[in-house]
């Protein structure tokens, strides 16, 4: 199958690949792993990405451009195309020229070399909204602008998906590159199959190059680069979207609470939510959803998150705590994370370019909506399983443990489970309130206890309100507490 992708406003409709892997060159040193390089990154894309793969093998200069020329004629606005390349690659170092190397190529003869300036005019040709180009040879940096983009956050993938995009992802610079030190495979190849073949949710071209980059460094002489192809109509703004067949995608990532004052408090709550004061904020993002166990392991597997369980407890406490926590179950990669300490929580967030919402930003988003402050997030007076995951009758409503991530309707201000689900955790120490006039403030500076917000599936309706506060000791790994981040306009 072919999958879609719809994002607001827009479709990416069709995945292509062409693939190509030459080892059996008739005028110059063989290969020993471009083909089989070729065939698992087809087998990966094709089963695991629905992608409509073309698999080129030992191919001419002729068969290349055909294939590219095919595309040009086939493909339509909204698809996208995934084009690699493993075989020889040549720089002219005096006349700043790159180019593929086919089967067919002859050394100090060029008739059949491919110059990136040939590649460059048929992508900027061929209609596709994404194109991404994967080349695995040496001196392939020279098709790209030679500037590192840098690792973008992850919550702009309906921004992007708007934008025309022509990226490249090379194994190297302007250096020769190993044709093996990955087993069966090249380097480079082993690292771009185990980052794609590891993923479970969609992800930009952006983080797959954050994945691979420093695992090739560290094992040969090559440094990856991540770059927008020269002269080839990229748009800034648009990158190449990779979405695993069958993962859930939400609308969009994030939501927009704008600037201005709020009243932050409840005198009908408990003592810590008075006094009621004014607090003025800056514009931020919320993330819409909860962050899930899929999005954390990324961060886990790049080596800045720990797993999360519930191993801060011992004894009678851990065995009852594990199986309640939803980091290690196979079914649960949609559901929020659990059982995370405050630092890790943070460490994820700082991984996707976010951070950790300040109270009053939580409680902005949670309550607040055009000059309105609501009792729940939910915008109603009251609270049931029709509205949250609490505890209604039953943990969880009757399932004993969390429910997917935005499981329940929308909130007012297009947020889903800041009540109910899991608690979150909260940048600020715990604290009292002050009762004067406050603009962006971050909590005390320091204490023995960070706040968290929302209540959770095992909890009361009496613990979703949208004030009340809880605090625990930053190391506390609870089955009911997880997180979501905020982000800068």
């Amino acid at each position: 199958m072919v999958f879609i992708l719809f994002l607001p406003g827009y479709l990416i409709a069709g995945y292509h690949a062409l693939i190509i892997g030459n080892n059996e060159y008739q005028n110059m040193d063989k290969l020993k792993t471009a083909v089989n390089d070729a065939r698992e990154v087809e087998k990966l894309l094709a089963g695991q990405y629905g992608f409509k793969t073309n698999l080129l093998l030992n191919a001419s200069r002729r068969d290349i451009l055909k294939a590219l020329n095919r595309f040009r004629r086939q493909l339509k606005s909204e698809d996208s195309l995934l084009i690699y390349y493993a075989g020889h690659g040549w720089l002219d170092r005096e006349a700043d020229l790159g180019y593929w190397l086919p089967v067919d190529a002859e050394k100090g003869d060029s008739t059949n070399w491919i110059p990136n300036a040939t590649i460059t005019g048929t992508i900027r040709a061929i209609p596709a909204r994404h194109i991404l180009l994967v080349a695995d040879s040496c001196y392939s940096g020279s098709l790209s602008r030679g500037v590192d983009v840098g690792i973008r956050p992850q919550d702009y993938f309906d921004k992007l998906a708007r934008k025309k995009s022509r990226t490249v992802l090379t194994s190297g610079g302007l250096e020769p590159v190993m044709d093996s030190g990955g087993g069966k495979n090249s380097v480079f190849a082993r690292q771009f199959i185990n980052a794609l073949k590891g993923n479970q949710d969609k992800i930009d071209g952006q983080y797959l190059f954050s994945r691979l980059r420093r695992p090739v460094m560290l094992i040969s002489d090559q440094t990856p680069v991540y770059s927008d192809i020269r002269k080839s109509g990229h748009e800034m703004g648009g990158d190449f979207v990779f979405v695993p067949e069958g993962s859930v995608q939400p609308e969009t990532d994030m939501v927009l609470i704008p600037a201005g004052a709020f009243e932050m408090g409840s005198n009908d709550g408990d003592k810590d939510e008075k006094p009621v004061h004014t607090v003025t904020l800056d514009a931020f993002y919320m993330d819409k959803h909860e962050v899930t166990v899929a999005q954390y392991k990324r961060c886990v597997a790049s080596g800045q998150c720990e797993v999360a369980n519930s191993n801060y407890w011992s004894g009678k406490h851990q065995s009852e705590y594990d199986k309640y926590c939803n980091y290690d179950k196979t079914d649960r990669g949609n559901h929020p994370l659990n059982c995370v300490d405050w630092k890790n929580a943070s460490a994820y967030c700082q991984y996707v370019g976010k951070q950790l919402p300040t109270e009053a930003q939580w409680e902005k988003a949670a309550t607040w909506k055009d000059g309105r402050k609501y009792k729940y997030p939910s915008g109603k007076t009251s609270v049931s399983c029709a509205d949250a995951v609490l505890d209604d009758g039953g943990w969880g409503c009757g399932k004993n443990r969390t429910w997917p991530a935005g499981s329940k309707p929308v909130e007012i201000n297009g947020t889903y489970d800041m009540a109910g689900n899991v608690w979150e955790w909260i940048s600020d120490w715990y604290g009292s309130y002050s009762g004067s006039e406050q603009r962006n403030p971050q909590g005390p500076a320091s204490g023995s206890g960070r706040v968290f917000r929302g209540g959770s599936w095992s909890g009361t309706a009496s613990n979703l309100r949208g004030a009340i506060r809880g605090s625990s000791d930053p190391s506390s790994r609870f089955y009911n507490l997880g997180f979501r981040c905020v982000g800068s306009p």
